[in-house]
């Protein structure tokens, strides 16, 4: 048997084995609904209306007995529990010189995380997500009502970048609410590296029309930057519109990226960091900034064509050259040129919760050069919770292509 024979039954062995798999996660748990009550018909992790309620409400809506004394306390009777797990099979062909070369990975897990998110009392949520010593912890402070909420959110992530502090949209604007998992292709804020670690404190405030967000922010990981003297922070700030117009959730939106971080190392020792630049070393006595600056404006539409479900969605980003004598802009490490990128998915639900294909396009320019790509999805829904996704990549100027098959599993 070829070698692309035996990667083939890999896959469909697995495919086989999760075939009947049945698990809910944590806010279904806690709200003793099934996911679709917050996610839509594009499936994980795209979410709908009452989705983003939720998540504004803090995670604090609950339809479980709880715990409870007087004003003072009330907690669910269960932990919320969950983990994902991704297993990937990718193939990349490109081209060496003259010579063809075709590579192939089984990444097993690709990802995996414990994830434990909702209540801690009335007007206070959490949710942590993350494996080992890379996680993402939310705890957001909220008063509203079911029409509007206001919250305070501290917040450090390893992977999710300022966006973390709070965001709705399901264009990329954080990588873990995209619509395929290739996200550099389809969502102009991953091209440009948001998804950066970050750390911070930030609010919004979120009604069905729009919603607000602003934090102040360190590109570094929690726990590395609690031993260093913080200068000055960068900013983020974030306006999206999201209005119901003819039964089509809309959602129009912009994100700014702006300032710079400025930390000094006030111990006797050398203290490194991660940051989007790498591992920095910042010795004692010493400062170190890091410029972040970006923007990105989003688009998105799901709704019914025929009782067929239809998304659409698109993303510009653009992260500015380092000015001379500056530090280095995080989002665009070349002084001299700027990154550019416009990105577009169209996704259609050929059989509703079942079975979805995608086509998306990137247009973008980066170290002076054009850096072109489209590609096509598709996905199958075993459940709720359970989807096998397929995407094959064509990146035109670097004459190279990928097929990624993944199988998703939340329970």
């Amino acid at each position: 048997m070829k070698g692309r024979g035996k990667l083939l039954l890999f896959i469909v062995a697995v495919f086989l084995c999760f075939r009947y798999s049945e698990a809910v996660p944590s806010f279904a748990r806690q709200m003793n609904t099934s996911c679709n009550t917050c996610h839509s018909p594009h499936s994980f992790p795209s979410l709908n209306s009452y989705g983003r309620f939720f998540k504004a409400s803090g995670y604090t809506q609950i339809r479980q007995p709880t715990i409870k004394e007087a004003d003072f306390l009330s907690i669910p009777k269960v932990l919320n529990l969950s983990i994902v797990t991704k297993l990937k099979v990718t193939g990349e062909s490109r081209k060496v010189d003259r010579d063809e070369v075709f590579e192939r990975r089984i990444q097993f897990p690709d990802r995996w995380a414990l994830f434990s998110g909702g209540r801690i009392s009335k007007n206070v949520g959490y949710i942590v997500e993350g494996a080992a010593d890379a996680f993402t912890l939310r705890i957001p402070f909220v008063v509203g009502t079911k029409k509007n909420y206001f919250g305070i959110v501290p917040y450090t992530t390893y992977t999710l970048g300022a966006p973390a502090v709070f965001e709705v949209m399901n264009t990329g604007a954080v990588s873990n609410l995209v619509i395929l998992e290739t996200s550099e292709v389809i969502s102009a804020q991953q091209y440009i590296g948001t998804g950066t670690p970050a750390t911070g404190i930030g609010f919004y405030y979120y009604s069905n029309l729009f919603y607000i967000t602003g934090a102040l922010w360190a590109p570094f990981y929690g726990r590395e930057i609690t031993t260093l003297d913080i200068k000055e922070l960068s900013n983020y700030g974030r306006v999206a519109f999201t209005p119901n117009i003819a039964g089509w959730d809309i959602g129009v939106g912009l994100q700014y990226w702006g300032g710079k971080t400025v930390v000094r190392n006030n111990t006797g020792e050398t203290i490194t960091v991660n940051s989007p630049l790498g591992s920095i070393n910042i010795d004692p006595g010493t400062e170190e900034s890091l410029f972040t600056r970006a923007l990105a404006l989003d688009f998105q539409a799901m709704g019914y064509i025929r009782n067929i479900p239809l998304g659409v969605f698109l993303t510009y980003g653009q992260s500015p050259l380092s000015k001379t004598g500056e530090p280095t802009n995080i989002f665009n490490t070349n002084p001299q040129l700027e990154k550019t990128v416009i990105a577009g998915l169209v996704e259609l639900g050929v059989i509703p919760d079942i079975i979805n294909v995608s086509l998306g396009y990137r247009k973008a320019r980066n170290e002076g050069r054009d850096d072109n790509a489209y590609i096509f999805g598709a996905k199958y829904h075993l459940h709720r919770n359970v989807q096998f996704q397929v995407n094959y990549i064509s990146e035109t100027d670097k004459k190279a292509s990928t097929f990624m098959s993944m199988l998703y599993t939340a329970f």
